[in-house]
């Protein structure tokens, strides 16, 4: 009874300690904002000085009352007790895995551990539902006189196996693998960045520890992996500059250190980096975003481009970081998400190559997909 009760008095410790981290970030965000507050009383000057008081205080109790009584904040406060006590994160989305690294586990949104653990392997019949579809596409692109091409984004957890959680079982050889080498061996121009990406894990870190999602240079070494299936060579990563910033501050569509969000610990999961290659080109993210929000075609013209074609990206959230590298390349480029495309666009624009990338978890997505 006695350690039951040191137990339960070092859980109510731990508690208090938490609520007044999470009080003292509540406060914080709200200091930051009080001469803006204070300025505002003032503008009004019927007011009298008690009145601005009254007012003040007010809006000190509804801030306190929106950070620290909203539900997002009290998931929070209960997400960073749960992971500093048991180390767990109360998600069914998010697990984390070693180092402080976090990984997307949803099966209802792309089954990504089945990938990993090489489960769920595509049947025969399933394979020639792909083959079909993306053949098709293929051969309707060849004769518009485009150049086509599928690259396959490999999940996080299969780049950095050793950064995942022990209770999953890993296997080398994923579904998505076999079903990209059937493809490949039956004609289709279809490509995985997960070997030349293994090849440097190690040295770079090409995907977000706190998000699901490549990097700038994971994104560029996949752009290097597939236009190297339209002969086109491209410098490699250890070659180039890289540069490196905060990525709190700076979050944009495809970087916002999602799983930390997803499971309530971007308080604490908030030292993440960003990556740049130096040559690249600098995006203005929020005009893409509103863009893409907009489901219409982003473009970007770059007249010192190395190749003078145009090219056209269709992809899911991948497709984001690897936008840099291709307007380095290309001199037009545009980019659509893959559920906004629609066939119309291919003829306004008439690129002169077209890529369609698909996230792993979202490979069974390819035999369904019609350019």
């Amino acid at each position: 009874m006695k350690e039951k009760g040191k137990f339960l008095q070092g859980h109510i410790v731990i508690i208090i300690l938490l609520m007044f981290v999470f009080s003292f970030l509540c406060w914080k965000q709200f200091f930051e904002n009080i001469d803006t507050m204070v300025f505002t009383a003032h503008e009004n000057e019927a007011l009298s000085k008690t009145e601005i008081f009254d007012e003040y205080i007010d809006t000190v109790d509804s801030a306190w009352y929106d950070q620290v009584f909203e539900k997002k904040n009290l998931n929070a406060l209960h997400s960073m007790y749960v992971y500093y006590t048991l180390k767990e994160i109360p998600s069914e989305q998010v697990v984390a895995g070693k180092d402080d690294w976090l990984f997307y586990v949803e099966k209802s949104d792309g089954d990504s551990i089945a990938d990993y653990e090489g489960t769920k392997r595509y049947p025969e019949e399933e394979m020639k539902e792909f083959l079909y579809t993306t053949l098709v596409n293929q051969i309707q692109m060849e004769e518009k006189g485009i150049q086509t091409a599928i690259l396959v984004a490999p999940n996080k957890e299969n780049v950095y196996p050793d950064y995942m959680a022990d209770f999953y079982v890993h296997n080398p050889v994923s579904n998505t693998d076999l079903l990209v080498e059937y493809l490949q061996n039956n004609g289709v121009r279809i490509l995985s960045s997960k070997e030349n990406m293994l090849e440097l894990a190690s040295e770079y870190e090409l995907y977000y520890p706190y998000d699901s999602h490549w990097n700038q240079l994971g994104a560029y070494v996949a752009v290097g992996s597939i236009l190297q299936s339209f002969h086109i060579a491209t410098e490699k990563l250890e070659n180039r500059q890289i540069l490196s910033y905060p990525l709190k501050g700076n979050y944009h569509e495809g970087a916002w250190s999602d799983l930390a969000h997803l499971g309530g610990l971007n308080y604490i999961f908030d030292d993440e980096m960003e990556y740049e290659v130096e040559g690249t080109v600098q995006i203005d993210w929020n005009q893409y975003a509103v863009t893409q929000f907009n489901k219409e075609v982003w473009h970007y013209s770059n007249a010192d481009a190395k190749l003078s074609q145009s090219l056209f990206l269709i992809g899911d959230s991948f497709r984001t970081a690897m936008i840099p590298a291709l307007c380095e390349l290309y001199q037009e480029v545009y980019v659509i998400h893959r559920t906004d495309y629609m066939p119309q666009m291919l003829e306004e624009i008439q690129p002169d190559y077209v890529i369609v990338e698909y996230v792993e978890r979202y490979a069974n997505q390819m035999k369904e997909f019609c350019l």
